[in-house]
Order: C-alpha cells, then sequence, then structure tokens
C-alpha cells in the first residue's frame, strides 16, 4: 500500500502515516540532491522499533538501498540515520512494522542534506515538536491566540484573511468558539485541534486542554 505523505512531513507529531503490512511511501524532491541523513519518527517509538528499508533514485525507475533495519526505541523526540551522503531526487521508504505489530505508524520524516543541516535542526526539535497546553476550571473560559513561525522560527501575525478552525476531540470535557474562546466544563482532559490556512498554506497544532 503506498501513502500519502502528508501526515509525515508538517511538523506535527500528532499527525501520521499508516499501513499495516508492507507499506511505502515515496518523497520528491523536484530535483537531484545530497541526501545526508535523515530523522524519524514514530507513534511510540518510546517503546517500538520500527522496521523499514530506504532507497533512493535519481529518475525514479532505478533505486538504490541506502539503509535497513529502520529505527530503534529511543527516548529522543526522533532518531536520526545516516544515509550516505547520496545524490537522490526521490526516497522511497518501505515499511515492515514494528517490534510489537505489524503496524507501521509513521510520524514525521526529515530529510538533510548536510551534517550542519542536520544539527541546526535538531537544536530546534524542542521548539517544534513541544507540547502544548492550557488549563481552567470548570465554568471558566480562555481565549486562544494564534501565530505563525516563518522560516527562520520567527514569530508573525497572521493577516486577518487567514482561515482558523478549532475542533475539540471530547466535547463534554470543554467547547471551542469558532473564535477560539474554550469553555471549560466538567473536570478531564481533551486536545483541541487548531488549523491554520494562508496564501494556501495549511498548518495544524494539537493543544492539550484540561479542566480542573
Amino acid at each position: 500500500e503506498r501513502g500519502i505523505v502528508d501526515g509525515v512531513i508538517n511538523e506535527a507529531i500528532a499527525n501520521r502515516w499508516a499501513a499495516q503490512g508492507e507499506g511505502w511511501i515515496m518523497m520528491d524532491f523536484g530535483e537531484a540532491k545530497n541526501v545526508h541523513s535523515m530523522a524519524f519518527a514514530g507513534v511510540s517509538q518510546h517503546q517500538r522499533s520500527y522496521l523499514f528499508d530506504v532507497e533512493v533514485s535519481v529518475d525514479g525507475e532505478n533505486w538504490t538501498k541506502v539503509h535497513e533495519g529502520g529505527a530503534p526505541i529511543t527516548t529522543d523526540i526522533m532518531s536520526i540515520i545516516p544515509l550516505g551522503d547520496v545524490q537522490a531526487r526521490y526516497v522511497r521508504m518501505l515499511g515492515h512494522g514494528n517490534n510489537i505489530n505489524a503496524w507501521n505508524t509513521w510520524a514525521e520524516v526529515r530529510f538533510y542534506e548536510s551534517e550542519a543541516q542536520q544539527n541546526e535542526d535538531k537544536s530546534l526539535w524542542t521548539l517544534y515538536f513541544a507540547k502544548s497546553g492550557i488549563c481552567g476550571k470548570a465554568g471558566t473560559s480562555a481565549k486562544l491566540s494564534v501565530k505563525g513561525i516563518d522560516a527562520n522560527r520567527d514569530e508573525f501575525e497572521l493577516r486577518a484573511d487567514a482561515k482558523i478552525t478549532y475542533a475539540v476531540k471530547d466535547t463534554s470535557i470543554a467547547t471551542v468558539s469558532a473564535d477560539g474562546t474554550i469553555t471549560f466544563l466538567k473536570v478531564g482532559k481533551t486536545t483541541v485541534r487548531v488549523t491554520a490556512t494562508q496564501d494556501g498554506f495549511t498548518a495544524e497544532a494539537e493543544v492539550e486542554i484540561e479542566t480542573e
């Protein structure tokens, strides 16, 4: 089964691509680039090691395997996997499940042209994937504020014409209005998914909610 890659290239560990048994996804860089290494995050990777092969190609027809064995259990956000500074336009990941079951549940995949790029990105993982949360007492409310982060990791205000939507997973614990106002209803924990679209680009984030 070939998968759509959106779930693994969006800076959101909560999103994923999943397939049971043998499954694969392919990335197209648009032109041949040097591929130094990659980063991989699997769901529950602090408990599971993932099994997959990585193949590269410059023409989409002739493939060379540059990694096999997948990614180990890790306490870090992602695993760094060396790929040997190969030239590739296309990268194909072939999944073989994990050490617990046959599911490929991949949360994030990244590729780096150099060690310097890899190390710079890794230094920002705690910013990219930091868990955010908001809490309040039952009967109170709070308003979410949504900002963007540019390629330099600087914050910027979204324009007035940006489309922002909110969705609470468990509406018995809290609700959210169209303007981002959260109303805390009863004791418990849930999440709200925030989706923002501007200039054709869409980003998502998941915020933990706790009602005290």
